[in-house]
């Protein structure tokens, strides 16, 4: 298989990403998503993804027709940091092409593109790592197991996702995880174990409604650059941090202010004052 001028892809933009979390922009650096990242078992991210990709046992688990990466027959509890990142394939694919050529899962990747629309994932997993499928652009959907505790920093960040369910056992989202995705709808109510929404970690999506009945705890820029004209605090909900809508963008950009409900009168004044002293906050208050 040919995969073109794949190399010139590892000069791409590796100065620091400066991600807007409200008015204190947060720093990521590529280590996050870092092509040489050392899981809990202690393999390297190449060499984890290399046993799903590599060899004859590779159409067991893409299927080239459908994009699908099938993991479901596979007894994992953990999948590494940064393990299935599209810098981790892309180096992966680089380098066996510049040396050994081994057999690869067919059609899966395209000169710089990575076809993987959707993911299956086993019953067996707990864990999902750091960036572990980050910039995967064509990953439009995800079948989660139901022993998923927790999803690290940045897991699914930029990928084309459009629909959210996440399983009932879920009970920490990392910052980031999911932000820069397509996403319209997530099953909040559902979500009995998960109650902290971190920093970025549904921003730039594109949500116009989210349940937050079961949360407790909202970060900065949590929530940020979504399609939302209006939303609903509960009373239960007192712990929200008042920039948890905002983002950095162009002085000279107007931007609609989300109409917020706030049920809870110590938060409602806490955001009151915050708009009093920075009107430049994305939302307004709306009587109760």
């Amino acid at each position: 298989m040919k995969y073109g001028k794949m190399s010139s892809m590892f000069n791409k933009n590796n100065k620091l990403k400066r991600i807007s979390l409200g008015f204190a922009a947060a720093i990521i650096t590529p280590a996050i998503l870092g092509l040489s990242a050392i899981a809990c078992s202690r393999e390297n991210a190449n060499e984890f993804a290399a046993k799903f990709l590599f060899g004859s046992d590779a159409k067991n688990y893409y299927n080239s027709t459908t994009k699908t990466l099938d993991l479901s027959q596979t007894n994992l509890k953990v999948i590494p940091q940064s393990a299935f990142s599209w810098k981790t394939l892309l180096r992966l694919f680089t380098i066996n092409n510049q040396g050994d050529r081994k057999e690869i899962a067919n059609g899966i990747i395209t000169d710089q593109q990575i076809n993987i629309e959707r993911i299956i994932l086993p019953e067996s997993l707990e864990l999902i790592e750091k960036g572990a499928f980050s910039e995967i652009n064509s990953l439009k959907t995800i079948t989660f197991g139901n022993k998923l505790k927790e999803i690290q920093d940045n897991a699914f960040e930029k990928n084309s996702i459009e629909e959210l369910i996440l399983p009932n056992s879920i009970s920490v989202i990392g910052e980031g995880a999911f932000r820069s995705n397509k996403i319209k709808s997530i099953n909040m109510k559902d979500l009995v174990n998960y109650s902290v929404l971190t920093k970025g970690v549904f921003a730039n999506n594109l949500l116009t409604e989210i349940d937050l009945s079961r949360v407790t705890r909202i970060e900065s820029g949590a929530l940020s650059q979504n399609k939302f004209t209006k939303l609903e605090l509960p009373a239960s909900l007192v712990n929200v941090d008042v920039d948890f809508l905002d983002y950095i963008h162009p002085k000279m950009e107007t931007l609609a202010k989300v109409k917020l409900t706030i049920l809870d009168k110590t938060t409602s004044d806490k955001f009151k004052e915050a708009l009093a002293a920075d009107p430049s906050h994305l939302f307004e208050i709306v009587s109760n």
